[in-house]
């Protein structure tokens, strides 16, 4: 068991252009998150 554990808790390669695509997907999506509301909030009716 101990052996395991310390396998899971070695370093993995990271790559820069991994981390950066993750970075930017991440920046999109908080960015879209607004733009969707925006977006639906424009399917309401004024009355």
């Amino acid at each position: 068991m101990a052996g395991s554990a310390k396998a899971a808790l070695t370093k993995l390669p990271t790559d820069g252009a991994d981390t950066l695509l993750m970075l930017m997907g991440s920046a999109m999506v908080l960015l879209m998150t607004p733009g969707l509301a925006f977006f639906y909030g424009g399917f309401t009716r004024a009355k």
